[in-house]
């Protein structure tokens, strides 16, 4: 014999959550005032809350300040990668072009 219920849907060895999870509606009273986002953490066969605070305007500001801060930088770097450029492919083109009259004086001196 099996402790099994015939009517069960999980198979054999399928583990069954330990509690059911408590679903509060939003507008029950004695809720939790606490605004902003949480979280529940399991581990170790502990079970933990973990909250986080909505980000103030200040905070905002100061992320938007240090991300920008960062494109900034960002840029400023491209930038002068392409400024050290730039005089490269300028000495390129200049000895492609010089090689290119270097030839050409090259076969009228043995023309003559």
């Amino acid at each position: 014999m099996t402790n099994r219920d015939p009517q069960d849907p999980a198979g054999p060895g399928a583990s069954r959550p330990r509690s059911e999870p408590e679903i509060i509606p939003p507008d029950r009273p004695g809720r939790n005032q606490r605004d902003g986002i949480w979280v529940s953490i399991d581990e170790n066969g502990e079970t933990r809350r973990i909250h986080m605070a909505r980000p103030s305007p200040l905070m905002i500001i100061l992320g938007l300040a240090i991300i920008g801060l960062i494109a900034v930088v960002m840029l400023i770097v491209l930038l002068s990668v392409a400024v050290i450029w730039i005089p490269f492919v300028i000495v390129l083109v200049a000895a492609f072009v010089a090689s290119m009259y270097w030839r050409r004086f090259k076969l009228w001196l043995a023309r003559r």
